[in-house]
């Protein structure tokens, strides 16, 4: 029924164009007087756009910026705000404002405040990923008054807060370049004021669903000099269909998910509308939301952008796009006009989360467009750009295979116990003097430290388990006794059962917050004992290695070694909390069931400093089965911490891998030696034998 009622949306949209025709994407659109627009609650309201401003208020507002309200949350006080005001410096210096780390303001649109659950949905995603400054701007005394009246004061409203940004930073030395202003609707052409106002040097304006009546050639709009990088997310912006969003470019990147007019699961404009602010939450804790940069109008209409990629939304500081593709252009748009991109996505029950619904996506586990209507290439057996079914089998830590639905439905109740909760998590250490018997170190309980036989003059290495496992799969005893056996260190066994008995897309969503949480346990660890990250050698096995390479993350790159053992693959390939090469002083992976072709379980794909493929990466000598090739990856790593012996040579290309003729310096593979390394990133094949010691 709902599809059908799109369709008929969609018909009559393109029936009813009257000669001449305008793009949906064009400024060509005229509003008719009396529209509805839905305030911060969602309940839509009739608006005069021809009504009588109310000049008064316009006046004062102009005349006091201290009409606005900056409420400040912290990790410190993330459920309660400290006001900060403009000219009175102490309200900063006493608050817990940090200009150590990055600043987001959240600007609501009409009729809302800061209570609107635009507010503390993106706030609440930002605090759970980072440490930041998230300010929360009311704008009740403007907002609340008729439209065209809001729509008037937005510049003054604006500029208000362009004063006290420079305020801030004049405060407390903040500089622009860690700020980033986030709209939405009328907040979206707010935060272009302010902007503005700051000659465009905040690092980022995000302006979501940035509103459209009354803002079509108004030069007061957003736009893309308002920021060093300003981005659009389009998502009700088709005025055949009534949309309220303005639905034409810009910002340096302006994104149409879903073409920009309506979205999957949306029969109003007003979902269409707020969908623009749910994608971007979602993106900040998952940054999974991936657009290809579209030539002309006609390609985002029929969902076939072949442009190049550009993540949707996200916390990155840094990003820049636009100003870099601005290649595109058409016949009604001027050339300078910056780049767009086209984003898919298909809806799952809650809105926390936006996965891409189609196989052919699943591989990346982030949305977004077409593949089908974009010819592939060829690509190498040991390259990202790799599909998987919907369907595949993964073996739980004993051996036995699985089948999994990588369209599953994810447990987000599990999610967000997961990220409230590090302490999910249990750490099992194991030393010479106790190698058979666990003692228990609790996550910010000292005296579990010290009164065990941690000794922070040996080494510690940290061994992560992978899906359906736990503390006593097989990994763990065998690398545990392989390295006590050989050397005094410290082995921590990390069981993170709580989330890895789900299903299997839960337990990937959630890898990066069990790999924030063991960071912060060896942090907490480092402070105990004064043990140094040089001392630390962190081991995961399949979804283990991307927990431990978020733990390397979460840890600034400082611990020694991170080593992953045939990192997991499917919904890993490009996505960007995998395990990288910057995660640790020096990263190595060892590839043993990558190759796709033969429904590989790894990744098969560089993630590291040092990627060895080892027999070619994709089929071990004496397996017949996947799951024997993927467990080789740490049976040939205990291997290595006892004897040494594996050797590969570098690659020049994945021929050489595949034809085993790499004939580049040798590395040794795996081992225990902290001191190990080598700069930039490089590929290895070893070769083994059937049997051990392989």
């Amino acid at each position: 029924m709902h599809k059908a009622l799109l369709c008929l949306l969609f018909a009559s949209a393109y029936t009813a164009l009257a000669v001449p025709v305008t793009s949906d994407y064009s400024e060509d659109r005229v509003y008719p007087r009396f529209i509805q627009f839905p305030d911060g609650e969602g309940v839509m309201h009739t608006v005069d756009l021809e009504a009588e401003p109310d000049y008064e208020l316009l006046a004062e507002i102009e005349r006091n910026p201290d009409n606005n309200q900056y409420l400040l949350f912290t990790r410190r006080n993330s459920g309660s705000s400290q006001r900060l005001v403009m000219n009175n410096a102490n309200s900063i210096r006493n608050s817990n404002f940090n200009p150590n780390v990055p600043t987001v303001v959240i600007v609501h649109g009409w009729l809302s405040n800061q209570n609107t659950d635009i507010n503390p949905v993106i706030r609440d995603a930002y605090l759970r990923k980072s440490d930041v400054n998230v300010i929360v701007m009311d704008w009740r005394r403007l907002a609340l008054s008729d439209y065209a009246t809001a729509a008037r004061g937005v510049p003054a409203i604006g500029r208000g807060l362009g004063q006290f940004m420079n305020f801030v930073n004049q405060v407390t030395g903040h500089p622009f370049t860690s700020m980033h202003l986030v709209g939405f609707s009328l907040g979206a052409h707010v935060v272009g004021n302010a902007g503005r106002e700051l000659r465009g040097r905040a690092a980022r304006v995000t302006g979501l669903d940035p509103a459209g009546p009354l803002w079509n050639y108004n030069s007061n709009r957003l736009s893309r000099n308002d920021g060093v990088y300003v981005e659009a997310i389009h998502t009700d912006g088709g005025y055949t269909v009534g949309g309220l969003g303005i639905g034409s470019n810009v910002a340096n990147a302006d994104f149409y998910p879903n073409g920009g007019i309506s979205q999957p699961g949306c029969l109003t404009n007003l979902c269409n509308h707020n969908r623009a602010w749910e994608l971007f939450a979602a993106t900040v804790t998952y940054n999974h939301l991936v657009g290809r940069q579209c030539s002309n109008n006609l390609q985002i209409t029929w969902d076939n952008c072949r442009g190049q990629q550009l993540r949707m939304g996200n916390d990155d500081l840094r990003k820049s796009g636009g100003r870099e593709f601005k290649f595109w252009h058409a016949p009604q748009f001027q050339s300078h006009m910056p780049a767009y991109y086209k984003i898919n996505y298909h809806l799952l029950k809650s809105v926390k989360e936006y996965i891409v619904r189609k196989p052919a996506h699943l591989r990346n586990f982030k949305g977004l467009y077409t593949a089908s209507a974009v010819p592939q290439p060829v690509v190498s057996e040991f390259s990202m750009d790799r599909e998987y079914p919907r369907f595949i089998e993964f073996p739980d830590g004993d051996g036995v295979m699985h089948p999994v639905d990588l369209e599953d439905e994810v447990d987000y109740e599990l999610i967000d116990d997961i990220t409230r909760n590090p302490d999910n998590n249990k750490y099992l250490l194991f030393t010479r003097h106790l190698p058979g018997v666990p003692q228990y170190l609790v996550m910010g309980m000292s005296q579990s430290i010290k009164y065990s036989l941690f000794n922070p003059k040996v080494p510690t290495v940290v061994i992560v388990h992978g899906w359906l496992s736990n503390q006593d799969s097989d990994l763990n005893p065998v690398i545990r006794k392989a390295y006590l056996d050989h050397i005094d260190v410290n082995v921590i066994v990390l069981d993170w059962r709580r989330l890895a008995l789900s299903n299997y897309v839960t337990a990937v969503l959630g890898v990066p917050a069990v790999g924030r949480g063991l960071g912060q346990f060896l942090r907490f660890l480092k402070q105990v004992t004064k043990q140094d990250y040089s001392k630390m050698h962190l081991v995961g096995f399949s979804l283990g290695a991307h927990i431990v390479g978020n733990a390397g993350k979460e840890l600034n790159g400082k611990v020694a070694r991170i080593t992953g053992l045939d990192p997991a693959g499917p919904l890993w390939n490009l996505n960007s909390n995998s395990l990288g090469p910057n995660d640790a002083v020096y990263v190595e992976a060892i590839h043993t069931d990558g190759g796709y072709t033969v429904g590989g379980l790894g990744i098969g794909a560089d993630v590291a400093n040092a990627d060895f493929y080892v027999n070619g990466g994709t089929s071990q000598p004496g397996c017949l089965t996947n799951v024997c090739n993927h467990n080789r990856a740490w049976k040939y790593f205990a291997a290595s911490v006892t004897y040494d012996h594996l050797v590969g040579n570098e690659c020049a290309s994945s021929w050489q891998i595949t034809w085993n003729s790499c004939k580049g310096p040798y590395l040794h593979m795996g081992n225990a030696d902290l001191k190990k390394y080598v700069s930039g990133n490089r590929r290895f094949r070893a070769n083994t034998k059937r049997r051990y010691p392989y």
